[in-house]
């Protein structure tokens, strides 16, 4: 984070430069410009794309290795901000456009004041979703949300004890409830097996980073009863009871 102001003035005054040696564009010349950033994320955002569990990764290797990039990518702060997901088809697109017009600006090709033009709309188009994303999830859902309607469907129902809760999501309103009782991930260097198998409670599952469905902690959580659901876009939650099983 100490590199983002000096990476900010370094690149301005790169961008500057390369700006200076053109005369202004014209008023169609930007428009159409931005017209066409408009289409571009109009038409890769209406893509499908699909959501793949944090663990393992090889899923995400498994992906790119075939070349299909319409999933989305799981953006968290860990112990900080909610996080949210936003599409990799667009990071990639958006990136290789914007490299390909840059690399015509640095080779001071014929194209360099149209690709000069469209890395800046590009550039700014492509961090206005980026942040709208991070402070709105307007587009793939908002995880916040998702986590205060879960929690507050737990914190209302005192007959829920004992909750486990996925990435530790809502811990400290559980704790202050006396209904927290403990939390796991499913980083592969970390086993809960041995507490998820003797568990006799409830599971509060924020669905985001998602779990695999397939892995090995998946199995004995939906082997419980699914007593309520939220969902918004990419972004579900499930709270289940296990109370009174083995």
């Amino acid at each position: 984070m100490f590199l983002i102001v000096p990476a900010v003035i370094i690149s301005s005054d790169v961008i500057h430069n390369a700006y200076s040696k053109f005369k202004g564009y014209g008023y169609f010349g930007v428009k159409l410009t931005v017209i066409f950033f408009i289409v571009f994320t109009a038409v890769v955002l209406s893509l499908p794309h699909g959501v793949l569990p944090l663990d393992p990764k090889t899923g995400y290797l498994e992906k790119v290795k075939s070349l299909d990039f319409n999933f989305l990518i799981p953006f968290s702060g860990g112990s900080g901000p909610s996080g949210f997901y936003f599409s990799a088809q667009f990071i990639l697109w958006s990136w290789i456009i914007s490299l390909v017009c840059w690399l015509a600006v640095l080779f001071k090709t014929k194209y360099a004041k149209p690709a000069l033009l469209i890395f800046l709309v590009f550039g700014i188009g492509y961090n206005v979703l980026f942040l709208n994303e991070y402070l709105g999830k307007s587009i793939y859902g908002n995880v916040p949300e998702i986590s205060r309607k879960t929690i507050n469907y737990v914190l209302e129902n005192k007959e829920i004890k004992n909750v486990i809760t996925y990435y530790d999501v809502g811990a400290y309103y559980l704790r202050k409830s006396g209904q927290y009782s403990s939390r796991f991930y499913t980083a592969p260097g970390r086993d809960y097996i041995p507490k998820l198998s003797a568990f006799n409670g409830y599971y509060v599952i924020v669905d985001f980073p998602a779990i695999d469905k397939n892995g090995r902690y998946w199995p004995l959580i939906s082997r419980c009863d699914l007593i309520q659901t939220f969902s918004d876009r990419s972004v579900n939650s499930y709270i289940y009871n296990c109370a009174g099983r083995n």
